[in-house]
């Protein structure tokens, strides 16, 4: 799983050295917000790592110009909004339920 996490941001900075910036910024802002889904799923809620998310939203508020990318930034704050819906509503145990058939 972490081979598969690594080679996916080496491919947001493959799309950055091709000069999609804001393309490699949103890759990455989503693959490290399935990866924080993913382990807060898995984990449970008392392990905390859904306090993971907040420092990212406040990245997403850091990197993207308010200016510019006002619906860029809306949709990422709002995947993460999900992501943590999601763990709520389902009790942190989605993969659990899933893969333990």
């Amino acid at each position: 799983m972490i081979e598969c996490l690594v080679g996916v941001c080496f491919l947001g900075f493959y799309f950055n050295k091709l000069q999609y910036h804001r393309f490699a910024i949103s890759f990455i802002f989503i693959t490290v917000s399935l990866a924080i889904f993913y382990f807060d799923s898995y984990s449970g809620i008392l392990s905390g790592t859904y306090l993971y998310h907040f420092p990212l939203i406040l990245a997403i508020a850091f990197i993207f110009d308010m200016r510019e990318d006002k619906r860029l930034m809306l949709f990422h704050i709002l995947l993460i909004i999900a992501f943590l819906s999601i763990n709520v509503i389902t009790h942190a145990e989605l993969f659990r339920v899933l893969f333990n058939r």
